[in-house]
């Protein structure tokens, strides 16, 4: 009976001494690694900026132009004021009017009285125009001219009998036309220009019965030869 008593005893002990051990195996804190904190670089998304709108240009209508109404004018003349005019005879030289004489005109030399005169032995130049038919009308006015003074100009008179009234146009310078001796011609043109009182230039020209409006020109230098 002890024995029994003493062997429940020890396995009572031995049952104690098992579950001590293994509740303090059950209560020892069990060591429990640090976790390693692990960075993991999260990309922020980059903010993309929002474009700002520029502001457009209102155009503002431009209000119409309003007709502005025109005044009609009259006209009404005015008198012009009198302005007297006194000169400074102290800084003016009175100026002093110069008649017109014969040394300031240009001098006329026109023969004023009857004279002869020898035109030269061939035309220092002679040509035809081009409206002319045929080439140049060859022909000579070499010989000796008579002149005389007449009312409003002077009478040309040629060898061949034809006398021609040339009318002063301007100092020095007679024209004058008339008929022709010459067959096939209907007319003589002379033109003359006093160069001093003893030298002229004499151009003749010829017109044609056709065509009318050719003309063959001579030129010819006379001079007084007493």
């Amino acid at each position: 009976m002890k024995r029994f008593r003493f062997v429940m005893i020890v396995v009572v002990f031995v049952s104690l001494l098992t579950s001590g051990c293994m509740s303090n195996s059950l209560f020892v804190p069990t060591e429990t690694g640090v976790p390693t904190a692990t960075y993991t670089a999260t990309k922020t998304p980059t903010e993309t900026p929002t474009p700002t709108k520029t502001p457009t240009a209102t155009r503002t209508p431009t209000p119409s132009r309003t007709p502005t109404e025109t005044a009609t004018l009259t006209s009404t003349p005015k008198p012009l004021p009198k302005v007297t005019f006194t000169p400074d005879l102290s800084t003016e030289e009175p100026t002093e009017e110069v008649p017109a004489t014969e040394e300031t005109q240009e001098p006329d030399w026109a023969p004023t009285a009857n004279s002869t005169w020898q035109l030269g032995y061939q035309p220092f130049e002679s040509y035809s125009t081009s409206q002319c038919t045929g080439g140049h009308f060859v022909h000579d006015f070499y010989g000796l001219v008579a002149i005389a003074p007449t009312e409003g100009g002077l009478t040309w008179t040629r060898l061949d009998g034809m006398s021609y009234f040339l009318g002063r146009q301007s100092p020095n310078f007679y024209w004058g036309t008339g008929a022709s001796s010459i067959e096939g011609m209907k007319a003589l043109n002379v033109s003359v220009t006093f160069t001093s009182p003893t030298m002229l230039t004499v151009v003749y020209t010829l017109i044609p019965n056709e065509p009318p409006d050719c003309q063959h020109v001579y030129k010819y230098t006379g001079e007084k030869p007493w």
